[in-house]
């Protein structure tokens, strides 16, 4: 069975390590430039006496009682198999314990007395944020010059509004079907903005386009272009390269710009 002494130096042996970590931690901080705080080498100390407080204090726990031994057994009794003591388990678990508690414990002091007591910057309300939220894009401006249309068959095809904002287009557009029935404009290849050096596909994701005109009906949303309007652009063409329909055809309206927005 394990004396006290033994558990009492197991403890010290422990909160010893521990302390020795703290000093480490400390010094290299010093020798870094970023001091730790006087606080660990306390917590430290704190650390080994509870270690060995709760060490005696299972030890008294585990100590049988002592009272009247019990009767030798008959000699012709069978010999019995001695059985592991359950004090000796009891040491064993409260090792265990002491261990968690010394180690564990005292990595957990480490860490938080290092990044919060070693560094009152650290306090709440001044943690760097791990999550930054990433800059707000710029803000829309209003680039038409004047609403326009075209007429195709029974479509006519509006442009309301224009917006950009260096980088994204963004077209306000009305559709508007004559016929009985109704008519397709799908954008996923098919809508097209051109400017001078480079033509942009809409972004269905982005947009909110019904895509079915009904028919005696019409339809308005926003078609969204990724990329950036070229300084100085008087006009761009806006395409539907087919309108799903009867006959079939394509419509397209060049958007005049105002080149000072």
């Amino acid at each position: 069975m394990v004396g006290r002494k033994q558990l009492l130096w197991a403890a010290l042996a422990a909160g010893g390590i521990q302390l020795i970590g703290f000093v480490s931690n400390y010094l290299v901080g010093l020798a870094t430039g970023d001091k730790g705080s006087p606080t660990l080498l306390v917590v430290a100390g704190v650390v080994s006496v509870i270690g060995g407080t709760i060490t005696l204090f299972l030890q008294q726990a585990m100590t049988p009682v002592s009272g009247t031994p019990a009767p030798a057994p008959a000699a012709a009794a069978a010999p019995v198999p001695p059985r592991r003591s359950g004090s000796s388990v009891t040491v064993v678990l409260g090792l265990i314990l002491l261990i968690v508690l010394c180690g564990v414990g005292g990595t957990a002091f480490n860490t938080v007395l290092s990044n919060v007591l070693a560094r009152p910057q650290n306090f709440p309300g001044n943690f760097p944020d791990p999550f930054p939220s990433s800059p707000a894009p710029p803000a829309f401006k209003n680039v038409l010059a004047k609403e326009v249309s075209v007429r195709s068959g029974d479509l006519t095809l509006k442009v309301t509004g224009a917006e950009s904002n260096g980088q994204t287009i963004r077209l306000q557009i009305t559709a508007v079907n004559t016929d009985d029935r109704s008519m397709d404009l799908p954008l996923f290849k098919n809508c097209t903005l051109s400017m001078a050096g480079k033509t942009l596909e809409a972004d269905p994701g982005s947009s909110q386009w019904a895509i079915v005109v009904p028919g005696n009906g019409e339809i308005s949303g926003t078609v969204v272009f990724a990329g950036a309007l070229p300084a100085g652009t008087a006009k761009v063409k806006l395409s539907f390269a087919t309108v799903f329909r009867l006959g079939g055809g394509s419509v397209s309206l060049d958007v005049p710009l105002n080149t000072n927005s």
